[in-house]
């Protein structure tokens, strides 16, 4: 792992929150507390789709049901849920820092999918003149900088001339780093 990750705007702030704690916990080797808080990530975006399950494995079937996540998210999200609860619980079992980097990375990529890569998708059908069955569900909110002072907002370099700089109109097209310094 890197010093520093990125990850859109689009991606809700308190699930960014939780990836970067994830994150911050997996560099020290807190492989354990790294685990818990990828978990709480996907919790998160279970409560951001306000599944009605107040349990992750039945947020989860729901998300699958209502094709926001496909049969292979849900797989890789079932893992991660598997192993918040061992992390989560007293348990004999260990977690590896290679199983934490591996269930960070899964749900990163699952937040990519639900998050980015659909608003991406409907934005170019749209230009395409062919909407998609279901437009992408808006962010609730995009804060700006956070309240830590190691929170730090970039543009970043892949994003295209004609998008702005920072989110308009609950349009995320920024790109959030976390370098871990005040």
């Amino acid at each position: 792992m890197g010093k520093e990750i990125s990850l859109s705007l689009a991606i809700p702030e308190q699930i960014r929150r939780s990836l970067f704690e994830a994150h911050t916990c997996l560099k020290s080797k807190a492989y354990i507390a790294s685990v818990v808080m990828s978990g709480r990530a996907l919790e998160s975006i279970c409560h951001h789709f306000e599944t009605k399950s107040m349990y992750l494995n039945g947020g989860l079937k729901e998300l699958l049901q209502s094709g926001i996540i496909d049969t292979r998210l849900f797989e890789w999200s079932e893992e991660l849920r598997k192993h918040r609860n061992i992390a989560a619980h007293a348990s004999s079992e260990e977690i590896s820092g290679d199983d934490a980097s591996d269930l960070f990375d899964f749900v990163v990529a699952i937040c990519e999918y639900v998050f980015v890569l659909a608003t991406k998708f409907h934005k170019f059908m749209q230009r395409k003149d062919r909407p998609t069955a279901k437009p992408p569900r808006p962010i609730r909110s995009v804060s700006g900088t956070g309240t830590d002072p190691g929170w730090r907002l970039h543009v970043s370099d892949r994003l295209s001339a004609d998008e702005p700089a920072l989110p308009e109109s609950g349009e995320a097209s920024a790109i959030h780093k976390y370098t871990g310094q005040s």
